[in-house]
C-alpha cells in the first residue's frame, strides 16, 4: 500500500487480524486507553470552536458521548459493537464503518481515529475514507511499536504478537 511506502520492505502484517470488543471499556475503565489523544482533540475542538466530530473507530463511545457532550458527535464502529452503542447511546448517531469508496460519512468540523489504524488491513481505503469527512482538523493516533516492543525482534519484523493488530507503526 502507498500509505506503508516508507516501512521496512521486510515487515509482514498480520493476514487475519481478531476483533476487539471495547464495550466493556465503557465506564471509568474507557477513559485509560487514549486519554492524551482525547485531551488533545478536546483542546483543539475548542480552540477551533468546533461543533461537530467524527470518531471513526469510537469503540465504547465514553469519550466521544462524555468528552464533547456539548457538540454533535458521530460515531463510526462495526458490528457487533455498533449495535450496543445504538442501544446503550440512543440519542447520538451511530454509523456503521464503510470502507467502501461508495460509502459518504457525514461531514464534520473534526475527525478523531485513535488507535484504529493497526487494526486495519489495508490503510490507504481506511485513509481515503477519513478524508471523505472533509473534516477541518484529523487526529489520529496508533501505538508506536518501538516503545511496546523494543525487546521483541518478532514484533519488529510483524506480524504483530498482539492478534488485533495487522500491522503496528513507528513514530
Amino acid at each position: 500500500c502507498t500509505f506503508c511506502m516508507f516501512q521496512n520492505p521486510e515487515y509482514k502484517p498480520r493476514e487475519q487480524n481478531d476483533f476487539y470488543d471495547d464495550t466493556p471499556n465503557s465506564g471509568e475503565e474507557g477513559w485509560k486507553w487514549q486519554q492524551q489523544v482525547y485531551d488533545y482533540a478536546y483542546a483543539v475542538a475548542e480552540k477551533i470552536n468546533a461543533r461537530s466530530v467524527v470518531d471513526a473507530g469510537c469503540g465504547s463511545g465514553v469519550k466521544l458521548v462524555e468528552g464533547f457532550a456539548d457538540m454533535t458527535t458521530i460515531g463510526m464502529d462495526v458490528q457487533p459493537t455498533l449495535g450496543w452503542l445504538q442501544e446503550q447511546y440512543p440519542g447520538r448517531l451511530w454509523l456503521e464503518s464503510n470502507l467502501d469508496d461508495s460509502f459518504r460519512p457525514p461531514h464534520a468540523d473534526m475527525a478523531v481515529s485513535s488507535d484504529v489504524i493497526e487494526h486495519i488491513p489495508n490503510p490507504d481505503i481506511y485513509m481515503r475514507m477519513l478524508r471523505r469527512v472533509c473534516a477541518y482538523y484529523y487526529i489520529m493516533s496508533t501505538p508506536d511499536r518501538n516503545d511496546f516492543h523494543s525487546t521483541h525482534k518478532m514484533a519488529q519484523d510483524g506480524p504483530p504478537d498482539y492478534p488485533g493488530h495487522v500491522r503496528e507503526w513507528t513514530h
